[in-house]
């Protein structure tokens, strides 16, 4: 299950065409208007399978985000390609899976949750009283 949903994708990287090695960062936006977001940094391989398309594998390694992901960390290993279609544009299919270790609870939930006790610890204590 997906707590971010139907989400757009903004990747910012760069392939080191010596090294094989790439690097960026990603943001992973939901479309539902809900502001959440979560963002990764990357660090993989980009080998090439010809003059216009490389192979990726990698790690995303989830460092936080907005809404229901802020404070979110986790990772999720990716394999794929980029297909070059101008001189600083490409294409890409990537696929991963991974987790999300850490969300906060949102603080509504935490003032509802203390709201609770008290009123049981009050109850409590008029019943004793």
């Amino acid at each position: 299950m997906s707590l971010l949903g139907d989400s757009t994708v903004f990747i910012s990287q760069t392939v080191n065409f010596l090294t094989g090695v790439n690097s960026g960062v990603a943001t992973f936006t939901a479309t539902d208007g809900s502001g959440n977001s979560i963002l990764a940094d990357i660090l993989g391989t980009g080998i090439p399978i010809n003059l216009f398309q490389l192979e990726l594998n990698g790690l995303f390694t989830f460092t936080g985000g907005t809404g229901l992901f802020a404070g979110a960390t986790g990772q999720a290993p990716y394999a794929g390609t980029v297909t070059f279609t101008g001189p600083s544009s490409a294409i890409s299919a990537v696929s991963f899976a991974g987790t999300v270790s850490q969300v906060p609870e949102e603080p509504t939930s935490i003032v509802l949750l203390i709201s609770g006790l008290v009123v049981t610890a009050a109850r409590r204590r008029i019943r004793r009283g």
